[in-house]
Parts: C-alpha cells; sequence; structure tokens
C-alpha cells in the first residue's frame, strides 16, 4: 500500500489513485488513519524494517509510484531510503499522513 498526499488540494492518494472523500471510502480513510496511528505511536527500538526491502525493486520503483528512485537519488540512494526509513522518519512521515487524514475528513464533515 502506497499513501501519499498533496498540500496543493486536500487529496489522498492510495497506489497513485487518487482516494475520493466520499461516504463509501470512509473506512479506507479510517483503516488509513489507525495504521498510521499506530506507526507513529510505535516505540523506537520496536520497528521492524525488513533489510532485505532496502535493496528491493520493491522499494526502487514502489516507494513513489512511476519513478526509479535509484535512478533519480544516484549515489545518495542508499543513504537516502535508509534516512527515510529510520524509526524517527517513518514516525514523523506516518503522524503527517494522520494529521492530514484528519484535517481532510473534518473539511468532509463540516
Amino acid at each position: 500500500m502506497n499513501v501519499s498526499f498533496t498540500g496543493f488540494k486536500n487529496a489522498v492518494y492510495l497506489n497513485n489513485n487518487e482516494l475520493e472523500v466520499c461516504d463509501k471510502n470512509l473506512p479506507i480513510f479510517s483503516n488509513i488513519a489507525k495504521i498510521t496511528r499506530k506507526v507513529a505511536s510505535t516505540p523506537f527500538d520496536k520497528f521492524i524494517l525488513n533489510q532485505d526491502y532496502l535493496s528491493s525493486d520493491d522499494l526502487r520503483y514502489g516507494m513513489l509510484l512511476d519513478m526509479d528512485l535509484k535512478e533519480q537519488c544516484g549515489n545518495s540512494y542508499d543513504s537516502l531510503m535508509a534516512h527515510a526509513h529510520a524509526p524517527e522518519t517513518a514516525a514523523a512521515g506516518a503522524m503527517a499522513v494522520n494529521y492530514f487524514i484528519h484535517s481532510v475528513m473534518l473539511d468532509y464533515f463540516a
């Protein structure tokens, strides 16, 4: 599952497709919020990262869909990916997504 958001408009993307904010999709938003809240509240020493993932094509091509990150980042790829998946960064990213989901939901119910 790849979740992203944009600050240009209140839009959430799931696997590179905009997730429409509507009654039918509320359970999906709720599930994303629940997962990101869990990630954000996980103690750093309890984070588990499969090291094979850091060298996999799943990360290279899947973290930002439609983009070869290794090609884009060049020699910095390995250190950038290690930093992006460090517990502190993962928790902060999860919290940012969680706050954004809440913001979108508040706008929807307003």
